[in-house]
């Protein structure tokens, strides 16, 4: 009797040991394990799974099998952490499912449905073809061209044309590779494509070395771009700054003449020669801004201001080419866009839509319609720029003053009429063009007939215009030239250019030195028109281009279509 309980219970713990299951447990009350006892491991098959189900017949002939869900994954790999190859993985999987064709089955469809799971693989959407073509991937180029043409089509790129005007003379020696370096990282932050930002490069010393090393345009991408910056030259010798500007006021090659020109110059502001007639001349090329770099610690500020005319386009340390990238780059086009939209909601891509479904749209259209061929372009497609791009280069301040001293008699109307047609091609606005207009003739006949504060609209300028009275009397354009420089004086603002027109005869009865000179120190740009029935006919020309900013900026009434290209249109602002 002793042995036989002694080899039941000797044959218990074999059982045990050997991680049996226990017996069913319908309570659901958890068996006693001794301690030190380890509890079996439950089975793989989730609940529900019977593995009766499970058939090891061959597929039906022209269905594939589906690959097993992952729980159901039992391989070598798991087991002794090796890994299979993939078909002999396809064949375990193969071997554990059949894909019935769903007669008799109650449920029609695959055999992923008929047990309720999925593979995990999903087939090709329709639009997707074998070869790739429709596919996401291959459609990226196509959408990211597509943004592009939509970023061009409004401005938002802001394109510009940009010119550095480097010194290589002997007194930035030191700095000389600092400043390539500033104009790198200058040119990193831009966009160097055909269409977008064009770079051109000019490096100077004395007065006969300027050379044009790198022509704006010439290189269309940044890779060639940067490539020709690490080759520019230094030459040494006595700096003559005020050569160079003007050198680079007479080639523009290459701009162009709906974006505004760029000039960014880089020296210390010690030049042995005079730079004003120069720094005015670069400044008076039409639809240009002006910036003055210093890389070194020792350099003269009153020098660079007088190169930029505006305190806030100097520049100092290496560290300020984020400000120039910035400047370059904020441009008026986003506000345009902004009205584009409003004006025309269909034609454009919404804030929240994607690039992708605009295109994918364009191509499902163009798709459809079979007579269209490759070259030509879907109805809908983004088409190339009808109208000139706006560009940011808008903020004038312009002076005009009128001479109705008794000379002019006959031909006061004619000042009147090239002023108002200047009026009406100027973006007017309180953040774009503004106008200040003055009229003379007697000692105590000068009259502020509009200021810059005032902000006229372009209705109530021409109607001011119209409305100008004849005062006859003796010719003070002395006192109408110190009255308009209080003008400027009083509403400067940053970023902006001023011009001054004056229409005259020539003939005051001061001298008009005191005048000018207050306006140039300001750093106008003084244009005169000579204003007589026949051309130079009475006119006193001597005083005319005095008055003028050069020989150059002197105009006869009777050319006054090349006078208004001198001053802003709404054609590119």
């Amino acid at each position: 009797m002793n042995q036989q309980v002694a080899c039941f219970f000797f044959l218990t713990l074999l059982v045990v040991g050997y991680g049996q299951y226990p017996p069913e447990n319908p309570d659901n009350i958890l068996p006693y394990s001794p301690p030190g006892h380890m509890p079996p491991m439950p089975p793989l098959d989730p609940p529900g799974y019977d593995p009766q189900l499970i058939y090891e017949t061959t597929p039906t002939p022209g269905l594939r099998a589906p690959p097993m869900p992952t729980w159901t994954k039992e391989t070598q790999e798991e087991s002794s952490g090796q890994s299979l190859p993939a078909d002999e993985t396809l064949g375990q999987q193969d071997d554990h499912v059949e894909v019935g064709s769903g007669e008799g089955s109650g449920v029609e469809g695959s055999g992923e449905e008929e047990f309720g799971f999925h593979s995990g693989f999903q087939s090709l959407p329709e639009s997707a073809s074998e070869d790739g073509s429709g596919s996401g991937q291959d459609d990226f180029p196509d959408i990211m061209q597509s943004m592009d043409e939509e970023a061009e089509r409004t401005g938002i790129n802001c394109p510009s044309d940009i010119v550095f005007i480097i010194d290589a003379t002997s007194s930035v020696k030191g700095v000389f590779d600092e400043q390539i370096k500033f104009i790198e990282k200058v040119i990193g932050g831009l966009d160097i494509r055909p269409r977008v930002d064009h770079v051109g490069a000019i490096v100077y010393s004395s007065e006969r070395k300027q050379r044009q090393k790198i022509k704006l345009g010439e290189h269309k991408d940044m890779a060639s771009l940067m490539k020709a910056v690490d080759n520019l030259p230094f030459f040494s010798g006595i700096t003559a700054t005020g050569e160079a500007l003007k050198f680079a006021a007479t080639h523009t090659e290459g701009r162009r003449d709906n974006l505004t020109l760029n000039y960014v110059v880089l020296t210390d502001g010690y030049s042995y020669d005079i730079i004003e007639s120069g720094a005015r001349l670069l400044r008076e090329v039409p639809n240009s801004v002006v910036y003055a770099v210093t890389i070194g610690e020792v350099y003269l500020r009153k020098e660079l201001e007088l190169i930029t005319g505006n305190k806030t386009n100097v520049l100092i340390g290496s560290m300020s080419y984020g400000t120039v990238v910035k400047r370059i780059k904020n441009c008026e086009a986003r506000i345009k866009a902004q009205q584009l939209r409003d004006e025309n909601p269909a034609e454009l891509v919404h804030p929240g839509e994607f690039m992708s479904d605009a295109f994918s749209h364009r191509q499902s259209a163009a798709a459809k319609n079979e007579n269209i061929k490759n070259d030509e372009p879907a109805k809908d497609s983004v088409t190339e720029p009808t109208d000139k791009l706006p560009v940011k280069d808008c903020r004038y301040d312009v002076g005009i003053i009128f001479d109705s001293s008794g000379s002019l008699l006959k031909n006061f109307q004619t000042q009147l009429q090239i002023a108002n047609k200047l009026v009406q091609q100027m973006p007017i606005g309180p953040n774009s063009t503004r106008v200040g207009i003055v009229q003379f003739a007697g000692k105590s006949k000068t009259r502020v007939l509009a200021d810059f504060i005032q902000h006229k609209t372009k209705e109530q300028l021409e109607k001011i215009i119209e409305k100008t009275p004849f005062y006859s009397g003796t010719t003070y354009t002395n006192q109408a030239l110190k009255r308009m420089s209080l003008l400027f004086e009083s509403s400067k603002r940053d970023n902006c250019k001023m011009k001054l027109l004056v229409f005259t005869d020539g003939y005051s009865a001061e001298d008009t030195a005191e005048g000018i000179e207050a306006l140039k120190r300001q750093g106008i740009t003084v244009y005169t028109v000579g204003i007589s029935t026949d051309k130079n006919a009475g006119l006193n020309m001597s005083e005319l281009k005095g008055m003028a900013t050069s020989p150059s900026h002197y105009f006869d009434s009777s050319d006054f279509d090349n006078l208004l290209k001198h001053f802003p249109s709404t054609e590119y602002c």
